[in-house]
């Protein structure tokens, strides 16, 4: 029987330990990883379909198009080119929201402007829910739905093409600390 202990000195099974347990934890966080990206990819598939649905469930309300309902206050729509959420029959898109005489509270709004997004939150005083409605375009979407299966080709096409390609960054830094520790090691016993 072969006697480790003879061979390497303590530091060396020390460290050759932690390289065994680094490359398990590298494989174990590859592993999923990979799964994590095969189920983001295969959930963006969604995204189009759930866009179609809306799109098919929108409403006319009083000659408006509107969302579709899926709770007492939360609706989703597409139309307009955008996804819309919405807390009441109908996405609020602007204007005036309250002409209040004097000494009356006045309502309180908070508004985000951004490329593609339009964000409303209206609390007035006399009602207990708030109106809000957030609008994004249909490119945010279409994009998110896009990166994942990107992705996940980008990952299988490098593994079939480039098999130096496919090491992990985690398991190259357990390999190259490995190299690193036996030079090292060889250091140490050409200085002895």
């Amino acid at each position: 029987m072969l006697d480790l202990s003879k061979m390497f000195t303590s530091w060396e099974r020390s460290a050759f330990r932690i390289f065994v347990f680094c490359k398990k934890l590298c494989h174990i966080l590859t592993v999923m990883r990979s799964r994590t990206l095969a189920i983001c990819a295969a959930a963006s598939a969604l995204i189009p379909v759930g866009l179609i649905s809306f799109s098919l469930l929108n409403r006319d309300v009083n000659g408006f198009t509107a969302g579709f309902p899926l709770a007492r206050r939360f609706h989703v729509g597409v139309f307009d080119g955008a996804l819309w959420f919405h807390s009441h029959s109908l996405p609020y898109t602007g204007g005036t929201v309250a002409i209040v005489r004097e000494g009356f509270p006045s309502p309180r709004t908070t508004a985000l402007d951004f490329p593609g997004v339009y964000y409303r939150f209206i609390r007035l005083p006399l009602h207990p829910e708030p109106l809000w409605t957030l609008r994004l375009s249909l490119g945010y979407p279409v994009v998110l739905a896009l990166v994942f299966p990107l992705l996940w080709v980008r990952r299988f096409w490098r593994k079939a093409h480039n098999p130096a390609g496919a090491v992990d960054a985690p398991t190259r830094v357990c390999l190259r600390w490995l190299r690193l520790g036996r030079r090292a090691t060889n250091q140490q016993r050409y200085a002895e």
